[in-house]
């Protein structure tokens, strides 16, 4: 198996659905796909205890937790896919993210006037990327947060 996360991304976007229902899940196990690159391992070590499973994969499980505190304007850059990634100094997850965004809407409106199914698709991967993309930035400003007190 060459997935560097336990559980691998399939397993963590099943949890996440089973833990926090569809639409939450979808986002959460979205957010995960686009942190699943090669700055994975690099960003893991910088947290303050960062754990491995036993052959060396990064343990990430699904962690939901909701919050009434504001944790950063941070969430604000994300309105352009993957800046607010960036910003926050995950500048390979923002370059991900974008990216991810970016095909997924540049294909749907490709593909608007000969196969709107096909286009609706990829619109709706696009804007999911998109959302997930506010939801890993403010985890990622939160995790900042709670590192810094």
């Amino acid at each position: 198996m060459d997935c560097q996360f336990e559980p691998s991304c399939s397993n963590y976007f099943l949890h996440a659905i089973d833990s926090t229902g569809i639409i939450n899940g979808t986002i959460i196990g979205a957010d995960r796909i686009v942190r699943c690159n090669p700055g994975a391992r690099h960003y893991h070590l910088q947290k303050d205890n960062p754990t491995f499973y036993i052959d060396g994969r990064i343990i990430d499980y699904v962690s939901f937790k909701k919050s009434t505190k504001k944790q950063s304007n941070y969430v604000y850059y994300s309105i352009i896919p993957g800046f607010g990634r960036a910003k926050i100094g995950r500048q390979i997850d923002g370059l991900f993210s974008f990216l991810m965004v970016s095909s997924s809407l540049y294909k749907g409106h490709k593909f608007k006037n000969t196969h709107p199914n096909i286009a609706g698709f990829y619109i709706t991967l696009g804007s999911i990327f998109w959302i997930s993309d506010f939801y890993g930035t403010w985890r990622t400003a939160k995790s900042a947060t709670n590192r810094n007190k």
